[in-house]
């Protein structure tokens, strides 16, 4: 029986990164990720790749309207009573990475 990774057995978020080519990715743990972010030329800071584990846990509250597997979410505002930031269902052919500063870019705050 094939084990699955265990960042597949939980729920998650992935922001999409455009790295510079002089960059050589290893086998195993990449680096630091200060280190990593000298590299970055572009990403989705507002919409990211979603992973909802099949029975897994609802936390947060936005995780349960996204099917079992990897689809893809675009930032929205908080709900009434919470301070975060959500994700909400979007089509993934709209992902869009942008190349600009990372620290001209707000990322969605989820957490």
């Amino acid at each position: 029986m094939r084990r699955l990774a265990p960042s597949l057995l939980f729920n998650g978020v992935g922001i999409l990164v455009l790295i510079d080519q002089s960059l050589i990715i290893p086998d195993g743990k990449i680096m630091a990720f200060d280190e990593l972010r000298t590299m970055i030329r572009g990403q989705t800071p507002r919409q990211a790749l979603i992973w909802r584990k099949s029975g897994g846990t609802k936390a947060p509250e936005w995780i349960a309207d996204f099917p079992a597997g990897l689809s893809c979410g675009q930032c929205a505002p908080p709900t009434s009573g919470t301070g975060f930031e959500q994700y909400q269902k979007m089509d993934c052919s709209g992902l869009k990475i942008l190349t600009t500063s990372s620290s001209q870019m707000a990322v969605c705050n989820w957490t």
